[in-house]
């Protein structure tokens, strides 16, 4: 009886505790990126995993690259140019990651999607949209 007693009054004591508790709503899914053609997409599925820890706004950035917004990607001043609108095979962002080229340095390779969606990008004016 006695154990009966000290289970009741230890299951009360952890039902007040766990009344104390906030409960939130779990987050929801995260919705897994789209890859298209698209600079957005390509930012969001290429550059921001796999690029931008080394091509950044840092003093260390391997020549200089930045790719962290549109317009340091398009930016001429660069040679050879990252990106030159409709000729993916003069873009060095392209060659750079194409078979043959030698990036990312850290991490895989892109995969044949991600190498079509950036040529794509580019052969299709290299739009911001």
């Amino acid at each position: 009886m006695k154990s009966v007693l000290a289970f009741l009054i230890l299951l009360a004591s952890g039902c007040a505790q766990v009344g104390d508790l906030e409960f939130k709503e779990p987050a929801p899914p995260v919705k897994p990126l789209v890859l298209t053609s698209s600079y957005e997409s390509i930012r969001q599925n290429i550059l921001l995993p796999k690029c931008i820890e080394c091509h950044n706004r840092g003093a260390e950035s391997p020549h200089g690259i930045d790719l962290t917004t549109y317009e340091n990607v398009l930016d001429q001043t660069n040679f050879p140019p990252l990106v030159t609108p409709g000729v993916p095979e003069e873009s060095s962002l392209y060659v750079s990651v194409a078979p043959g080229g030698s990036m990312p340095k850290k991490g895989p390779r892109l995969t044949d999607s991600e190498l079509q969606a950036v040529y794509d990008w580019i052969k299709n004016g290299a739009k911001k949209d």
